[in-house]
């Protein structure tokens, strides 16, 4: 196991060079005794040979270069890499159109000086899990590998390309565990980034809501490395940051259910060690975890939105969606009459400061009597950058609530500040009221302004300046 600050220390005192690291991954992936013809989509090594090349050169000839340079990487087969095609896991995209340019996280990485070696398999659409594959195969965890045990997935070749060595670093996508459930079925570490952190540009979408970004390492120390570079703001040291003092809730209930004994002493003894090192630990329950269950029994947000992405490929072609029964889910959540259950999940997650109570006010309507939902019954949240997500998906709920006010007894009461002028507007609209006309009127004024400046109604949202309240 070789973390990466270990290979830029050997880079840097001419241990080791870039073009060795290369030819090394290229062996262990090439070795038919091991996992790399399942564990990689597709490889590149004239191309890998030609950047290490570059960095050897670059560093006998005393230029500066990152401490990451010509050190080689594994990339998720659903990120984009200029001149290849993107096919995330599945057939259906074999014959798509080469895609023009590196996603954004790649090319971070790139600029850093790291190397692709490949693209890593995954569960076709990163829908699921487990790790299964049944175009490409499926990657053997090291764990017990004579019986065959999945990977964990979505993120199952990134987590295998390091779990054995062919790389030191894997870039995956995490929606709901893509990254950390392959990397703890790997016994490796996976990082989940805040939403937005990384942007997605160049990333085949599952869930716009929750895909994020993350690297898959032999230590966290790795995974900062990785997901700084990524987010463009490393600048070339992780600080060490010692564990004294640091305050921990441990939760105790919901999450802790049916464990099994070896990952319940594995559990224990990392809380021990934590302890030891000077953190704080105070255990918590948190009881409305087990709304969970109840809240996603219809396949939650990430199966609609996901058969709204999919859905084209789906009719045309059917997909490992249809086998694990989303696109069921993603029509039945997409239909009228699941609308209120969608409008409670969805309002009170994207939305700063909405109160539960505002989804009863929600009108519910045929699909087809709205224009402002374009038929669907519910306003569609619109593929887009991450930077934009939460703004735009206030924009479509606005164009919503402005369209129906006045339909249901009851109100919604907004404060807009920022958006449509220099002083705080609010209004409050109902039915039989003038204040519905007034409201309808503003914000459409802020969407309009939403459409010609993102800058600054993303200011104000991501702000917390929108405050909902039902009244």
């Amino acid at each position: 196991m070789q973390t990466l600050a270990e290979l830029s220390r050997q880079l840097a005192e001419h241990k080791v060079t870039s073009r060795d690291l290369v030819e090394r991954s290229l062996a262990l992936i090439a070795d038919p005794a091991g996992e790399g013809a399942r564990t990689f989509t597709a490889v590149d090594p004239q191309g890998a040979r030609a950047a290490a090349d570059l960095a050897d050169l670059q560093r006998r000839r005393g230029r500066q270069v990152s401490p990451l340079a010509g050190i080689p990487f594994s990339s998720k087969d659903i990120f984009d890499l200029a001149g290849e095609v993107t096919t995330a896991g599945s057939k259906v995209l074999r014959n798509a159109a080469p895609a023009k340019a590196d996603a954004t996280a790649i090319a971070r990485l790139k600029d850093v000086g790291m190397i692709v070696i490949g693209r890593t398999n995954m569960t076709e659409f990163a829908y699921s899990g487990v790790g299964l594959n049944s175009h490409y195969g499926t990657p053997r965890s090291p764990y017990d590998r004579t019986a065959g045990r999945i990977p964990g997935g979505s993120s199952a070749g990134a987590a295998v390309s390091v779990a054995d060595g062919m790389v030191s670093l894997g870039i995956g996508t995490d929606t709901g565990g893509s990254c950390r459930v392959p990397a703890s079925y790997c016994g490796i570490v996976g990082y989940k980034s805040s939403h937005g952190r990384v942007p997605l540009t160049g990333c085949n979408p599952l869930s716009f809501s929750f895909d994020t970004i993350g690297p898959l390492a032999n230590t966290v120390a790795c995974c900062a490395m990785a997901d700084a570079a990524m987010a463009g703001d490393w600048d070339g040291v992780v600080p060490e940051r010692h564990a004294r003092g640091l305050r921990l809730a441990v939760l105790r209930d919901f999450v802790l259910d049916g464990l099994s004994p070896q990952v319940e002493r594995d559990f224990d003894r990392a809380l021990k060690a934590l302890q030891a090192a000077g953190a704080v630990l105070s255990d918590m329950s948190f009881p409305e975890l087990r709304e969970l269950p109840t809240i996603n029994s219809k396949g939650g947000i990430v199966a609609a939105e996901a058969f709204a992405t999919h859905r084209a490929r789906i009719a045309a072609a059917g997909s490992v969606l249809e086998r694990l029964g989303g696109v069921d889910l993603g029509r039945r959540l997409s239909r009228p009459d699941g609308a209120a259950a969608r409008d409670d999940r969805a309002l009170r997650g994207p939305l700063p400061g909405l109160r539960r109570g505002a989804a009863a006010h929600h009108p519910q309507h045929a699909a087809g009597d709205c224009r402002a939902c374009r038929g669907q019954g519910l306003c569609p949240l619109q593929r887009h950058e991450p930077s934009q997500h939460l703004c735009r998906q206030l924009h479509q709920w606005l164009r919503h609530f402005a369209a129906h006010a006045g339909e249901r007894r009851g109100a919604l009461r907004a404060h807009v500040h920022g958006a449509v002028g220099p002083r705080p507007r609010s209004f409050r609209g109902g039915r039989g009221t003038g204040a519905g006309a007034a409201g309808r009127k503003l914000i459409l004024a802020w969407c309009e302004n939403f459409d010609k400046n993102m800058v600054t109604p993303y200011t104000a949202c991501c702000s917390g300046m929108f405050r909902f309240r039902a009244t």
